[in-house]
C-alpha cells in the first residue's frame, strides 16, 4: 500500500503544465494515461513487443528507425506589454499541447478553453516565445508550432481598471492581430524579434521567415529595410551571393547598397571591388552605416595592403567622428595603428596606443592596446 502511495504521489508532482493540458484532452482519445505519464517522465521506457522478443545480437543487426521529419510553423504576434491575449489553434481531430514558455508571458489556464484549442496569455515587458505541440488520436505528434511574441512598450502604465476588465471580458470572443503572413512589430521591437528568428530557426525556415516579414504589408519600409539587412548577412554567412545580391539591388539607402555590396564581393575574393565600395560608402552613409564601413574596411585593409598612406588618413579622419562612442572609437584606432605600421608610421602608431593606454576607456580596451603596443615595441621601436 504504501508503495502505491509513493508511486501516485510521485506522479503527480513530477506532473508539469504540458502534462496536465494533456490530461485534459482524455477525452478526444483512448490510450494508457499512467503508461504515458511515466513514459513522458523517464521512469519507463517505450519499448514495443516485436523489440521485446528479438535477442541481444538480432537487435544489433535490426537497422536504426529514421526519425520522421515533424512539420514546423513559425507565426509572430504583435502585443502590448501586459496586455491580455488568445491564441486560437483550431485543430480537428487532434488535440494541443503548450509544450513550453521562453520569456515572461504567462499561460492562464482558468479562462483558456483547451478542448477547443484556445489558448489565453497575459504579456509581460519582453518578447517571447511560446510553443505548441499538435497530437493526433493515437498520441503522434504530428507538427510544432512556435508564436515569437513581439512586445510593444505601452507608454501608458497607469491603465484604468475598468479597462482591463473589459479586455478580459472580451478576450475569448477576439484575439490580439496573429498572422501567418510575417511580422506585425514596431520600430521599438522589431530587432528582438529578428534576433529572435536568426537564433532559434534553422536556416530554410528562418529565410522563409524573413521573406514572409518583407512582403508583409503590416510592416513599414524601414522595417522591411532591418529585415533585408538581416536576411542578407545570413544569406552571406551561406555563399547564397546570387539571393543576397538580388536582395541588396532592392535597398533603398545607397549606404547600406554600397556597404553590402563591399561585403558580398570580399566573400566572392574579389578585394580590390569592395575596397572601392567601401571607400564610395564612407560618403554616403548615415553614421549607423559608417561605423559598418568603418569596421569592414579596416577588416579588409588587415588582410589586404589596398590603400594608399592618404586613403588611411583619410580614413582616420572618418574614426575621428565617432570619439564620443568610445568602444567603437578605440577598437578602430588600436587597427589604424597597425595600419600605420605597415607604411612605416611607427611613432605614429605608438602615439595612438598610448593615448588609449593612457586615456578614460574601460581596461579590457586598454589590455587590447597594451598587448598591439607590445609587439609593437618588440619589432620596431626597441630596434630604432
Amino acid at each position: 500500500m504504501k508503495k502505491i502511495i509513493f508511486l501516485l504521489s510521485f506522479v503527480f508532482f513530477s506532473c508539469s503544465l504540458e502534462h496536465l493540458i494533456f490530461m485534459r484532452n482524455l477525452k478526444k482519445f483512448d490510450f494508457d494515461i499512467t503508461k504515458q505519464i511515466l513514459v513522458d517522465i523517464g521512469i519507463v521506457t517505450n519499448v514495443d513487443n516485436r523489440s521485446k522478443q528479438l535477442s541481444d545480437d538480432k537487435l544489433e543487426n535490426e537497422p536504426l528507425q529514421v526519425e520522421k521529419k515533424i512539420p514546423v510553423e513559425n507565426k509572430l504576434v504583435k502585443i502590448k506589454n501586459n496586455n491580455i491575449f488568445t491564441i486560437k489553434l483550431p485543430e480537428k481531430e487532434k488535440f494541443i499541447v503548450l509544450k513550453s514558455i521562453e520569456g515572461d508571458t504567462t499561460f492562464s489556464s482558468n479562462d483558456s478553453k483547451i478542448e477547443e484549442g484556445i489558448f489565453v496569455f497575459t504579456s509581460g515587458k519582453k518578447d517571447s516565445k511560446i510553443r505548441f505541440e499538435v497530437f493526433d488520436l493515437n498520441g503522434d505528434l504530428k507538427k510544432r508550432v512556435n508564436y515569437f511574441v513581439n512586445i510593444i512598450i505601452d507608454t501608458n502604465i497607469e491603465k484604468k481598471k475598468e479597462e482591463v476588465t473589459q479586455q478580459k471580458t472580451k478576450t475569448i470572443e477576439t484575439t490580439n492581430i496573429v498572422t501567418n503572413e510575417g511580422a506585425i512589430k514596431t520600430s521599438i521591437g522589431i530587432k528582438g524579434v529578428i534576433q529572435s528568428i536568426k537564433k532559434d530557426l534553422p536556416y530554410a525556415e528562418a529565410i522563409n521567415e524573413y521573406e514572409k516579414m518583407i512582403n508583409s504589408p503590416e510592416l513599414t519600409e524601414e522595417e522591411k529595410d532591418l529585415v533585408k539587412y538581416n536576411l542578407i548577412e545570413l544569406l552571406l554567412e551561406r555563399n547564397n551571393f546570387e539571393k543576397a545580391q538580388n536582395i541588396i539591388n532592392s535597398l533603398r539607402n545607397e549606404g547600406r547598397k554600397l556597404y553590402y555590396n563591399a561585403l558580398l564581393n570580399t566573400s566572392r575574393k574579389r578585394e580590390r571591388e569592395a575596397f572601392i565600395q567601401y571607400r564610395d560608402a564612407l560618403t554616403k552613409s548615415d553614421n549607423e552605416t559608417k561605423k559598418l564601413v568603418i569596421a569592414g574596411l579596416l577588416e579588409l585593409l588587415k588582410k589586404n595592403k589596398l590603400a594608399s598612406l592618404e586613403e588611411v588618413e583619410d580614413l582616420e579622419k572618418n574614426i575621428s567622428k565617432f570619439k564620443n562612442e568610445k568602444e567603437f572609437y578605440a577598437n578602430s584606432m588600436i587597427a589604424m595603428s597597425e595600419l600605420y605600421v605597415y607604411f612605416e608610421k611607427v611613432y605614429k602608431a605608438e602615439e595612438i596606443l598610448k593615448s588609449i593606454i593612457e586615456g578614460e576607456y574601460n581596461e579590457s580596451l586598454k589590455k587590447k592596446a597594451r598587448g598591439v603596443y607590445k609587439d609593437l615595441r618588440e619589432g620596431f621601436i626597441e630596434y630604432r
